[in-house]
Parts: C-alpha cells; sequence; structure tokens
C-alpha cells in the first residue's frame, strides 16, 4: 500500500531555524515551507512510499534528503 511520507529539515534551534526559513521561502514544488515562524520544521518534501517495500521507501526518503541537502547548499 503506497502512502504518503514526508521527509522533514528540522532546525537546530529557533533563532537559526528562524534565519534559515527565510532562506528556504519560495521552495520549488512538491516541497513545502514551513513560513515565516517555524516551530519544529523549516521545510519538507512529501514523498509517496510503499512502507511494506522496505527497500523502495528507503530510496525514496534517501532521494528526498538528498533534494532537501541540495535546497539547502544553493540557499544557505
Amino acid at each position: 500500500m503506497t502512502r504518503p511520507v514526508f521527509v522533514w529539515l528540522c532546525g537546530v534551534n529557533r533563532p537559526a531555524g528562524r534565519r534559515w526559513a527565510g532562506a528556504l521561502k519560495d521552495c520549488p514544488p512538491p516541497i513545502q515551507w514551513a513560513g515565516e515562524h517555524p516551530a519544529d520544521w523549516l521545510a519538507r518534501l512529501p514523498v509517496q512510499a510503499d512502507l511494506a517495500d522496505g527497500d523502495a521507501a528507503a530510496a525514496a526518503v534517501k532521494e528526498a534528503a538528498r533534494q532537501l541537502l541540495d535546497l539547502c547548499a544553493r540557499r544557505l
């Protein structure tokens, strides 16, 4: 069964998270931005993954993490 899974990009602390969130504004879809006042996450990427297929789910999460890291590398 394929279910939506989110890969979250989180900040280290609130002040740094607010600075980083500003740099991540206008994320390219499907990446979702937390907004001007992030709480527990800065950006997230929805991933469709079949959780019954561990290898495929792990590969999907790994690819999403790579996309979020690439976004950070370009903007931070």
